[in-house]
């Protein structure tokens, strides 16, 4: 049987690297042209007036792909795809569901050849490895690159509500302050503003504009904000006053939770160091001996330790996380 899966990948490899190759050009073409026609709107916005038939589509778009075909059959048969479309806005890029889904589509093809031809694993073995990688590392970018977006945030945020109490002070109406920390403060925090601002133009109710921005910021902060503005239209009160409040409070949960993460930092290390250690000795005895670490892919019963023993290192990492994360 292993000689069978071997002709028939050595007689679809061609077909594989070609199909590697098309889905890399087409989610490269992509890109660009996303990229291109955003410069073309914006400069177009920028140096043309706005007439009755120039005036933006101020619809929500909800399009996952600049291809029907696609799109179609991803708001058919993808699940949970509002979950998976928040991840990619909370990323700050413009990136698409069928552009992850193909690029993948495309890193469960690599692995896989990889997986067969360069490092010699069984078909059968490659197959599930390269389709949870395939899956599971795009996803983990795109929330690393959302988590690091979401703290930038954090870390700018009660600056911007300084600013907004200033100018509430001053006399300055909320949707004006709102304007100013659009335009003084840069992404994310800006951009933020500034897309809330541009829905209130557009005759869209301040509470509408803030939730649409609260789903977009999942953080506690924002959160924060919005039912304290949410309160202080239904309640009325000193809105400078709770915002400066509100300002005080998110300072202090920063430092507490740097205060956290510094008298952790040896306990993430170990966590860190226990995780690795088994692949780097992997690793380092594959080089040196290979055959000695054979027997844990072609045998049955080494097939079942590994399989025990990586799900064993993520239990363990998974609980020594948990229990390195406090609730602020």
């Amino acid at each position: 049987m292993t000689s069978l899966l071997e002709i028939d990948l050595a007689q679809i490899l061609p077909l594989l690297i070609g199909l590697s190759a098309a889905l890399l050009l087409l989610v490269a073409a992509m890109m660009v042209s996303s990229f291109r026609k955003r410069r073309v709107v914006t400069f177009q916005a920028a140096q043309e007036p706005l007439t009755d038939e120039a005036l933006p589509s101020v619809r929500r778009d909800e399009s996952d792909s600049s291809i029907p075909t696609l799109d179609r059959a991803v708001k058919r048969w993808l699940p949970r795809r509002e979950m998976l479309r928040n991840r990619l806005t909370r990323t700050g890029y413009d990136i698409r569901i069928s552009n992850f889904l193909l690029v993948s589509a495309l890193v469960v093809v690599i692995l896989g050849i990889v997986g067969v031809r360069v490092v010699g694993f069984q078909l059968l073995i490659v197959v599930p490895l390269a389709i949870g990688l395939g899956i599971g590392v795009p996803y983990a970018l795109i929330c690393l690159l959302g988590n690091r977006r979401m703290d930038r945030f954090n870390r700018q945020f009660p600056e911007a509500i300084d600013i907004m109490v200033r100018g509430l002070r001053a006399g300055m109406p909320l949707g004006d302050s709102i304007q100013i920390v659009g335009n003084e403060f840069p992404a994310p925090v800006g951009l933020e503003f500034r897309t809330i601002d541009r829905a209130v133009t557009m005759g869209q109710p301040m509470d509408v504009a803030l939730a649409d921005a609260a789903r977009r910021v999942t953080t506690q902060e924002f959160q924060f904000f919005v039912v304290s503005l949410a309160l202080q239209r239904e309640t009325g009160g000193n809105l400078s006053e709770t915002l400066d409040n509100l300002a005080d409070i998110l300072r202090r949960r920063r430092q507490m939770r740097l205060k956290i993460k510094a008298m952790s930092s040896e306990a993430r290390a170990s966590a860190w160091i226990i995780g690795m250690l088994p692949f780097v000795m992997f690793f380092v005895i594959m080089a040196v001996r290979a055959n000695y670490v054979t027997p844990l892919f072609t045998d049955p019963r080494g097939i079942i330790m590994v399989s025990c023993g990586i799900l064993s290192i993520a239990m363990g990492i998974f609980v020594m996380n948990k229990m390195m994360r406090f609730e602020i």
